[in-house]
């Protein structure tokens, strides 16, 4: 491979590959061997990074058969420590009747047993980004020898699983063998990049059981925990050495309520200053944090401290730390409206009131204090109302998907005839599997009584989820401000004091404009956004600027009369199911047919 060297210090460190961009490369050479039938002399791809890797194979075999080849690369850390450098990794691959690309792995590389890794439990524990690379590369290797049939693919380590026992790998929850990793595709050396990613993946899998977490450098604080009892609350606790910033960010990202430290006061006094030591550098913590105690303070709002977060959180309360150690949490309480799950962005947000520090609540005679939580008190869970675009999964906001990854509940509409089309949307952008899918059947019915008996079962079926502690996602066609049913729901639950947040999702008539390479307004034009069937439309269209009428199908001879009495017939175009696999666009007036469907948008684009 073309060599890339990192600085540290006064030496210049070689970058090795990683162990997902060796499967990749095997696999694409194995692909190569099968259905070309010749073993290629150096295999090549471009890593995530951006780099180009170019290495020999160590080994190359076809059966006798020609439906299985196995090809491996020996892996190159650089001048990284790393227990996987110099283990051949191994890439078998045979033709199958399934159609696509099925990846597995085989001896030496781990499964998943717990939740919260990149991977379901259950599966071979190759992340995400690995698996991306080996598809590409077994894809390309199709396309150019014209194979169209299914392949499978097995990755292997020889002597994984020994190896394993010397990683983190047993107490995360990969048993028998190691993880194919690797984001970039490239190990940079002595990094400390390993470090943070363990304490990354530590805290993802503690977000799957728990919305509170505690940080600890290390044994001291453990100990601590262990000595006062304090380790019974049932909140996991991660260790994060001397990356305090790194870990608090990563605890922002992943959603934590609050945040407790424990560990030496020495220690976190330097942390409550803002810095905190590291072997090679002073890093600062997280802009706006603000680890000193505080009591609570009622009665007025002021912007939210921490990590750059926005999250509500649980209070833990009782006992200050003693004994020279000191407990304190570094979340951050959230207004009405919180950050969702996952996010670190948007403007500081008002306090309800509590203090960051909050004291841990001793427990009662059986353990347990206050509250059903490992006896903390039991904040309830969020209901977010997340707009997922008109039909295209691509259309899905960064922040949507983050929202719906981290819910552990879907509650999906539904329709009579059982179609859920939002959730149907969200399945091609965001994994789904281990989450509860909750069905909410509403009506279309006209009546108000019979609606709002609806939207209360709606809320009825959340509310067991809410109280709790679960996040609760509920996805709507295209944004969920415009004619969504969310916000019938939500009005319900805050009438019952639940809170509610709302994520906005691309709107269904500017996906229809995009689709139409349309502008809708310009030079400060206003814009009439006019659902059909609530009256005339012929005197809404005369008004002057760009109109969008919502859910036209069940209109179509009123709006096509009103049009041409108006002169704008020239000037509309129809688009039905924008971004759904059924859409249809017209342009031509004279040509729509009569079986429009419900979702039906016309754009009627301003006079020029």
């Amino acid at each position: 491979m073309e060599e890339h060297y990192i600085r540290s210090g006064q030496s210049l460190l070689r970058c090795g590959y990683t162990t997902g961009t060796c499967a990749a490369l095997a696999a694409g050479a194995a692909a190569e061997l099968l259905l070309a039938g010749a073993e290629p002399e150096t295999v090549s791809l471009t890593t995530p990074k951006g780099w180009a890797v170019s290495v020999p194979l160590a080994g190359a075999e076809l059966d006798g058969d020609g439906r299985e080849a196995r090809c491996a690369v020996r892996k190159d850390a650089g001048d990284d420590y790393d227990v996987t450098d110099g283990m051949l990794v191994w890439a078998s691959v045979r033709k199958s009747d399934a159609p696509g690309v099925a990846i597995d792995g085989g001896e030496g590389v781990g499964r998943v047993t717990k939740p919260g890794l990149d991977q379901p439990v259950g599966a071979a524990a190759i992340n995400r980004v690995p698996r991306r690379m080996i598809r590409e590369q077994v894809e390309r290797v199709c396309r150019e020898r014209g194979y169209s049939g299914g392949l499978a693919v097995t990755v292997s380590i020889p002597g994984g699983a020994e190896r394993a026992a010397r990683t983190f790998n047993p107490s995360l929850g990969v048993e028998g063998g190691l993880s194919i990793l690797g984001t970039s595709g490239i190990v940079e050396p002595m990094s400390e990049q390993a470090i943070v990613d363990t304490i990354a993946l530590q805290t993802r899998q503690a977000a799957v059981t728990s919305t509170d977490l505690i940080l600890t450098p290390g044994n001291y604080g453990e100990d601590f925990l262990k000595g006062t009892g304090l380790d019974r609350l049932g909140v996991p606790v991660v260790k994060y050495s001397n990356f305090l910033g790194d870990a608090l960010d990563i605890a922002v990202s992943e959603g934590f309520r609050q945040v407790l430290l424990v560990g030496h006061l020495g220690k976190l006094v330097k942390a409550a200053g803002g810095d905190h030591e590291h072997p090679l550098q002073v890093r600062r913590l997280p802009d706006g944090a603000d680890l000193r105690p505080r009591r609570p303070v009622r009665g007025r709002r002021r912007p939210v401290p921490g990590a750059d977060g926005r999250r509500r959180h649980r209070r833990l309360r009782g006992p200050a730390g003693r004994g020279g150690t000191a407990a304190g949490g570094a979340g951050q309480p959230a207004g009405r409206h919180p950050a969702p799950p996952g996010a670190a962005d948007g403007g500081g947000l008002p306090d309800r009131g509590g203090g960051v520090f909050q004291p841990i609540r001793p427990a009662g005679p059986d353990g347990a204090g206050q509250g059903d939580f490992g006896g903390m008190e039991m904040t309830r869970g969020v209901c977010w109302g997340v707009g997922v675009g008109p039909g295209d999964p691509e259309l899905i906001t960064l922040k949507a998907a983050r929202v719906l990854e981290r819910c552990p509940v879907i509650a999906a509409p539904r329709t009579q005839s059982g179609e859920m089309l939002a959730l149907d949307i969200v399945r091609g952008a965001v994994d789904l599997s281990g989450k509860t899918i909750l069905p909410l059947a509403f009506t279309m019915s006209q009546d108000r009584a019979v609606l709002q008996a609806s939207h209360e079962a709606a809320a009825d079926a959340v509310q067991p989820y809410l109280d709790r502690g679960q996040d609760v996602a509920m996805p709507n066609l295209g944004d969920v401000s415009i004619y969504a049913t969310w916000g019938y729901v939500m009005d319900v639950l805050r009438d019952r004091g639940y809170e509610t947040a709302m994520v906005p999702g691309v709107p269904s008539f500017c996906a229809a404009a995009a689709r139409l390479d349309a502008t809708l307004v310009r030079w400060g034009a206003p814009l009439h956004v006019i659902p059909v069937g609530k009256g005339p439309v012929k005197p809404l269209l005369e008004r002057p600027g760009g109109k969008v009428l919502m859910k036209a199908g069940r209109g179509l001879p009123e709006i096509a009369d009103a049009l041409r009495a108006t002169g704008q017939l020239e000037r509309a175009a129809l688009v039905e199911d924008c971004g759904l696999p059924g859409e249809r666009v017209w342009t031509d007036w004279e040509h729509i047919p009569e079986d429009v469907g419900y979702f039906a948008t016309v754009i009627v684009k301003e006079e020029p």
